[in-house]
């Protein structure tokens, strides 16, 4: 069973039949987003807030499902990259060395002088 629906149902259910000062008392979603970026300096009570709301909320969710793929998109486009520059600049050590052996044993410029 997909968890949408089922989130979806939920969030009806509570709208429909949850006393209206409990839903008033909720935490806004332009009041979520910000803690979803700084989750570890939350006090307990705002993360179980926070993860109530992006419980019953789908399009917050949906934002924390995106906002995780793009995190983790870019720590491995980092890692992608640093590996690159690391067997680059290895590579560029090698050739530098070559490049200068054969420099030595061939250079024109020694020979002119």
């Amino acid at each position: 069973m997909n968890s949408k629906p089922l989130r979806v149902w939920i969030n009806t259910l509570i709208k429909k039949y949850c006393p209206t000062g409990i839903i008033k008392r909720m935490t806004l979603c332009r009041d979520i987003l910000p803690w979803l970026e700084k989750q570890d300096e939350l006090t307990f009570w705002q993360k179980v807030e926070l993860r109530f709301h992006i419980f019953i909320c789908p399009p917050c969710w949906d934002y924390k499902k995106q906002l995780h793929y793009i995190s983790c998109s870019c720590k491995k486009t980092f890692e992608e990259a640093k590996q690159m520059t690391e067997k680059s600049t290895k590579l560029e050590k090698i050739e530098f060395d070559v490049i200068k052996k054969n420099c030595k044993k061939n250079c024109a410029c020694k020979k002119e002088d």
